[in-house]
């Protein structure tokens, strides 16, 4: 089996990976999107020729030596991407309403993505209604031993007995769960795991436990920024996976997070997600 090739478009760069016959996953190389004009393929190198205002070449430049990998079929990836992305903007360049609704489909699918975990982190930590509660709850209580027989009550009175009812245990408790929603949920749970898996776009702030919490962030987010003391807090107890996103900042969020997905460390990412949040870089700390 050979390695395979694809490239993608991350704001103004091209990221560049390879998958290993094993499935393991690895980003090559960063490149800017404006410097892929002048690609060329040379002793299993990928090289990069710059040209002055008067068409001379005047530098090259190696961006990948890595004999292990096939340049030949690295500069196929970027020019697959390249072409798809030209097509796409032909096309759509004059339809502004349909990139108005591809947004609105790419915020809707975060939205309902993050309002799932939400309702499924609430039902597992606060949902108490199971028939064994209700019930413990519908039971009459018992007086305590000092007041059961503070009182002598004559043999021949007799006190009437109020009718024990019925506890009426609701339907939901006691029946198997949709299994349209179940399925929603694990299927939901299998692409996060697999994707956090493959370790390509996730920052993982903690790991070793059993149980696991997604979590939908934007650099540029002030919401965000609340919510990482509580993240931190967390990781002790949960592996923590964060999937930064561009809702709020753009561009901008985009190009704070790149270096960090191009780190391999898994504690570098870490620590340089943590950094995005510091004071020292633009944010008030709570």
């Amino acid at each position: 089996m050979t390695i395979e090739y694809f490239a993608t478009r991350i704001a103004k760069h091209i990221s560049v990976q390879a998958i290993w016959p094993d499935g393991r996953t690895e980003i090559i190389a960063v490149l800017p999107r404006d410097a892929l004009s002048g690609l060329v393929t040379r002793n299993n190198q990928l090289i990069h020729i710059a040209f002055d205002a008067m068409g001379t070449r005047n530098r090259e430049t190696i961006l990948i030596d890595k004999q292990e990998h096939n340049a030949d079929q690295i500069l196929t990836a970027i020019d697959s991407c390249l072409r798809l992305e030209y097509l796409m903007e032909r096309r759509f360049s004059r339809t502004p309403l349909f990139r108005g609704i591809i947004a609105s489909v790419v915020l809707f699918v975060m939205a309902t993505i993050g309002f799932s975990l939400f309702r499924y982190v609430d039902r597992v930590f606060w949902d108490d209604t199971t028939p064994e509660a209700v019930q413990t709850a519908g039971e009459p209580r018992l007086l305590p031993p000092h007041l059961n027989h503070t009182v002598p009550l004559n043999e021949g009175i007799q006190l009437p007995v109020p009718p024990k009812k019925d506890v009426q245990v609701p339907e939901k408790t006691i029946t198997s769960k949709n299994p349209e929603a179940a399925a929603a949920r694990h299927n939901l749970a299998t692409v996060l795991k697999r994707n956090a898996d493959r370790g390509m776009f996730t920052i993982n702030l903690s790991s070793g436990h059993e149980r696991t919490l997604y979590a939908f962030l934007d650099p540029a987010c002030p919401n965000c920024r609340l919510l990482e003391p509580a993240l931190k807090r967390l990781a002790s107890d949960f592996n923590v996976v964060i999937y930064p996103v561009s809702v709020i900042g753009g561009e901008e969020s985009t190009d704070r997070v790149a270096p960090l997905l191009c780190e391999k460390d898994a504690q570098k990412r870490a620590a340089g997600w943590h950094r995005l949040y510091s004071a020292d870089n633009g944010m008030m700390t709570p």
